[in-house]
């Protein structure tokens, strides 16, 4: 029998065709969960599902879209019927300097990393029961700016507020809803990476299944008192000063 808490659960994971969103999948459904995969990316998304069981299914959508989230939401109670946690974690990244930015590209990063999350937990609220919980994908880079990407920035210190918010809104529902800021996570070798490993207390980069072990743990039981948290998954480098200079590429 399995001791996590979360076997069986209906999951809904956003951006989940590749790096940290696939691995978050791949590791909830290797411990008992049922999961709706979601992303833009429609071929690499049916991918990923087909590598999982039938326990995953994948769902293609545009969470830029307003109208995206109620879709989701029935397609996950039409496969799963019900849904017990919500992995926001599909992200848009801009790295403009402030002269560069367009109406564009602040709507668009923010519709994606800002707004997606709050309609995608809106819509399935009917359906979230005690014991539900809420998981927002967020960065150190919502606390500590690299001085570019402005826009990317400011959404991902909205999404902390927004997991806040809605830990003290939602509370009397009893669903926990918190947030992991990764660092830098490895994707392949990187310029500097020597740099950011020396300057990290644990000497390393940091993995997509380790975010992932940490989305598990929020969303079982393990955690059944933790909302409203916020937690660094960076090896400790946000203890350190100055941190814009370790997340160049994060």
């Amino acid at each position: 029998m399995r001791t996590d808490g979360i076997d069986g659960r209906a999951c809904i994971v956003t951006g989940a065709a590749r790096g940290i969103g696939a691995a978050i999948a791949t590791d909830l459904t290797a411990h008992g969960a049922r999961v709706l995969l979601v992303d833009v990316e429609a071929a690499r998304l049916t991918h990923v599902a087909e590598r999982l069981t039938d326990a995953a299914a994948a769902f293609p959508a545009d969470l830029a879209l307003p109208d995206a989230a109620p879709a989701i939401v029935d397609a996950c109670l039409e496969r799963f019927a019900g849904i017990d946690a919500i992995i926001n974690n599909a992200a848009r990244q801009d790295a403009s300097p402030l002269e560069a930015i367009t109406t564009e590209q602040w709507d668009g990063v923010m519709a994606v990393n800002a707004r997606a999350p709050v309609l995608l937990v809106q819509a399935a609220l009917p359906h979230l029961r005690p014991r539900s919980s809420v998981v927002n994908v967020a960065s150190v880079r919502a606390n500590a700016s690299l001085g570019t990407g402005l826009t990317y920035e400011a959404s991902k210190a909205a999404l902390v507020a927004v997991t806040r918010s809605l830990a003290v809104e939602l509370g009397a529902r009893g669903v926990r809803v918190n947030a992991v800021c990764p660092g830098r996570i490895a994707s392949g070798p990187t310029p500097g990476e020597e740099m950011e490993t020396a300057a990290c207390p644990l000497g390393r980069i940091g993995t997509a299944d380790e975010v992932a072990a940490v989305v598990r743990f929020l969303v079982s039981d393990q955690a059944s008192f933790v909302s409203g948290a916020v937690l660094a998954t960076d090896g400790g480098s946000t203890a350190m000063a100055p941190v814009a200079a370790l997340y160049r590429s994060s």
